[in-house]
């Protein structure tokens, strides 16, 4: 008979002592591992692996479209006209591999301006950053400047062509430079804003001093492998392997070379860079003359930087004065 699982065989206790009965116990049975079980778990592993790598180009794939969503807006003609008086013009430059990218002029004030180059967000062709109520307003009203800009390289950030590489849009941001020291004779101003941080500091960090007069990063990180990772709430180093393939973009590192006069603007209340960020960049500038400008913005509020980046700008940039306050709330 059975009771709770256990078998036990019967004596006739007539017959035999109770003392000598005995209690047999069977273990339940347990079912034999299959070869073919064996082979369903291998070939899971097998899947597992393979779902794993192809899981790093699509990762890649998705991370580039969500860091670097682009920008097809073109302005019409007669809304072009009217920008800034009407001075702006488009034109190509030769770039690093002997082709050429079309980048956007705006004289403001004069024809003979401070030459300031300006790289807009992830989100920014040349049209959106030099357009009115953008970069260019936040500059002093009594200075002249000569405005100059980009679109990132592909044809995802209109007007160019061809597929997006950030690697040749920083090829394309140096041979910039060097075309506007070449047409006005004189050292750029670079400011970047967001996406357009990095760069401006790739730049900054390898050119020779008498291309750059001084570097404005507003909202920097300090790398674009760090931002992912704070922007989707995991640790880095749990991204790293399907980072692989994403630009590193370390503007925390090129930081460190610069030798002219930086202003750092951090939003306190950025919603899409952590504001430890931009301080982190601002201790890593190297160059004597630095300042951080914090005000309670979110990420794109450019209007809250007005009055204190146009006093940097007037006296760093234009006049190579210095201030003793370093930080401007």
């Amino acid at each position: 008979m059975t009771i709770d699982g256990i078998s036990y065989q019967s004596y006739d206790t007539d017959n035999v002592d109770v003392n000598q009965q005995r209690r047999v116990v069977r273990l339940p049975n347990r079912p034999r591992k299959c070869r073919w079980c064996c082979l369903c778990s291998l070939a899971c592993m097998v899947c597992s692996g393979a779902l794993l790598l192809l899981s790093f180009p699509a990762a890649h794939a998705l991370a580039n479209a969500l860091m670097y969503p682009g920008d097809d807006y073109v302005p019409s003609r007669s809304q072009f006209g009217k920008w800034w008086g009407g001075s702006c013009s488009e034109f190509n430059f030769t770039t690093s591999d002997k082709s050429y990218a079309p980048g956007i002029n705006c004289r403001l004030k004069a024809q003979d301006g401070v030459p300031i180059i300006m790289f807009g967000g992830n989100a920014m062709n040349m049209y959106d950053s030099v357009m009115p109520e953008s970069m260019p307003s936040m500059l002093p009203t009594n200075v002249p400047f000569n405005v100059f800009s980009m679109s990132l390289a592909g044809s995802r950030y209109a007007p160019r062509t061809g597929d997006f590489s950030i690697e040749q849009s920083l090829k394309d941001a140096n041979s910039l430079l060097t075309f506007v020291h070449n047409q006005t004779g004189k050292a750029s101003v670079l400011f970047g804003w967001s996406l357009g941080t990095a760069v401006a500091a790739s730049i900054a960090a390898d050119a020779s001093p008498d291309l750059v007069r001084c570097v404005v990063l507003g909202n920097p990180f300090t790398s674009m492998h760090a931002e992912a990772a704070a922007f989707l709430h995991l640790p880095e180093w749990l991204l790293k392997p399907w980072l692989g393939g994403v630009a590193l973009l370390p503007t925390v590192m090129w930081a460190k070379t610069f030798r002219a006069p930086t202003a750092v603007l951090a939003s306190t209340e950025d919603e899409v860079i952590p504001s430890s960020m931009h301080m982190a960049v601002y201790k890593a500038v190297a160059s004597d003359t630095k300042f951080i400008i914090q005000e309670k913005a979110t990420h794109n509020e450019l209007r809250a930087f007005v009055q204190p980046l146009r006093k940097f700008v007037a006296g760093s940039c234009v006049e190579r004065g210095h201030y003793n306050a370093e930080t401007f709330i």
